[in-house]
C-alpha cells in the first residue's frame, strides 16, 4: 500500500512519515519547496515530492498509485485570513484532484478547536458528537480553517463515496512544542501569564499522534469516522506546568490568574466592543477563553475502539523524549 502525506515536513508530519515507514508502508512525502531540513535519511520506501498544493497541474500526477492520503498540510502563521484561506485552498485543490484519482481513503487531520465551547457546561465530556462552532468569526484563523476544511472533506466523501476518517488531535506536544495556548500567554519568554490551575489539559504526545494516524491507515472505516485523539495520562494545568519546571529549570516566572476572573473580564469586554481593537487579544474574547481554559473532561475510548491504538508513554516519559534527540527512522532502519 502506498501512502501520500501532505505537510510531511511539519511538526506532526515528520513523525507520521517515520511511523508509516516503521509499519512497512511505501510513503510519498509532500513538502513545499525550497527543500526544508528533513529528519529522514535515504530510505528505500520513501519518496519525497516537492510540491505546493496550490499547483493544481501537478497534483493529479502526485496522486498516481496512491491508496490513502493523510492530509496534514495547514497554514500555521500569518493573519487569520491568510491561515484560513491558505488551508482551505490547499484542501480544495487536493480533493478536486482526488476526484479523478484511485485514492480509496482520505485521512483528514482536524483539531479539538472546532467544537462550540461556549455551548458546553464545565465538566462536559468532549465527545465527537458534540456541536461544532457556529460562529467561526469569534475564533482564530486556525479554528476557522479547520471548520471549513471539515466541511470540504465531508462534502467530497459524500460526492465520491471515498472512505473518510477525520482525526481531531488534542493539544499536540513534543520537541520544541511544550508550551500551549491552554496554559495562557507566553510574553516573549519573559513571563507566562497562566489562566487556571485545575482544568485538565487534553494533551497528545506527538509520537502517539503519529501512531494513531498510521493506525487509521490500517483500519479504514466502512464509510466515515470522526475520532478524537488524546493521551491516557492527562495532567491538570498546574501539574503540567510543574512537570515542565522540573525538566526546564530556566523557564520564565509565572503569573497565574484564576479561570473565573479571566472569564468574567472577557464577558465584560464583550459588552463594550467599541473599546476593543479590531482583532482583540484572545483573553478578551469569551469564545476563545472558553475554548482554551474551560474545565472539561475527555475520553479516547473511540480512538482505542476503532483504531486499536494505545498511547505508549506516560507524561514524564514523553517529556523526557521531547528533550532528547530521537532518530525518527531508527526503528524503520533496524
Amino acid at each position: 500500500m502506498k501512502i501520500l502525506i501532505t505537510g510531511a515536513s511539519g511538526f506532526i508530519g515528520r513523525y507520521v512519515v517515520a511511523a508509516a515507514l516503521c509499519k512497512g508502508y511505501d510513503v510519498r512525502a509532500v513538502v513545499r519547496s525550497p527543500q526544508p531540513t528533513l529528519p529522514w535519511p535515504q530510505h528505500p520506501q520513501l519518496e519525497v515530492t516537492h510540491l505546493d498544493l496550490g499547483d493544481t497541474a501537478r497534483l493529479p500526477k502526485t496522486l498516481e498509485g496512491i491508496n490513502t492520503v493523510v492530509h496534514l498540510a495547514a497554514v500555521m502563521s500569518g493573519t487569520r485570513e491568510q491561515q484560513r484561506q491558505g488551508t482551505v485552498r490547499a484542501t480544495q485543490a487536493l480533493v478536486a484532484a482526488m476526484k479523478t484519482s484511485a485514492v480509496q481513503h482520505l485521512i483528514a487531520i482536524s483539531s479539538f478547536s472546532v467544537y462550540d465551547y461556549l455551548a458546553l457546561s464545565p465538566g462536559t465530556i468532549l465527545g465527537e458528537s458534540l456541536p461544532l462552532e457556529t460562529r467561526p468569526d469569534r475564533r482564530d484563523g486556525y479554528t476557522q480553517a479547520k471548520l471549513a476544511q471539515e466541511i470540504l472533506v465531508r462534502q467530497f466523501a459524500t460526492e465520491t463515496d471515498t472512505l473518510l476518517t477525520i482525526l481531531r488531535p488534542g493539544i499536540v506536544y513534543g520537541k520544541d512544542h511544550l508550551w500551549n495556548a491552554s496554559l495562557g500567554v507566553n510574553l516573549k519568554d519573559r513571563l507566562w501569564v497562566c489562566v487556571g490551575d485545575r482544568a485538565i489539559l487534553p494533551l497528545l504526545y506527538v509520537e502517539h499522534c503519529a501512531d494513531a494516524i498510521v493506525q487509521a491507515i490500517q483500519y479504514p472505516p466502512k464509510s466515515r469516522h470522526t475520532i478524537n485523539l488524546i493521551d491516557d495520562d492527562l495532567p491538570t494545568q498546574k501539574a503540567y506546568r510543574e512537570a515542565l519546571r522540573q525538566v526546564l529549570p530556566d523557564l520564565p516566572p509565572q503569573l497565574v490568574l484564576p479561570w473565573a476572573i479571566v472569564n468574567q473580564i472577557s464577558r465584560w469586554a464583550a459588552r463594550l466592543p467599541s473599546i476593543l481593537p479590531a482583532n482583540p487579544p484572545g483573553l478578551l474574547v469569551p469564545a476563545r477563553v472558553h475554548a482554551r481554559f474551560k474545565p472539561l473532561a475527555y475520553s479516547n475510548t473511540r480512538a482505542k475502539q476503532y483504531l486499536d491504538w494505545t498511547p505508549r508513554f506516560s507524561l514524564q516519559e514523553a517529556l523526557s523524549r521531547s528533550l532528547s534527540d530521537i532518530d525518527l527512522l531508527q526503528e524503520a532502519q533496524s
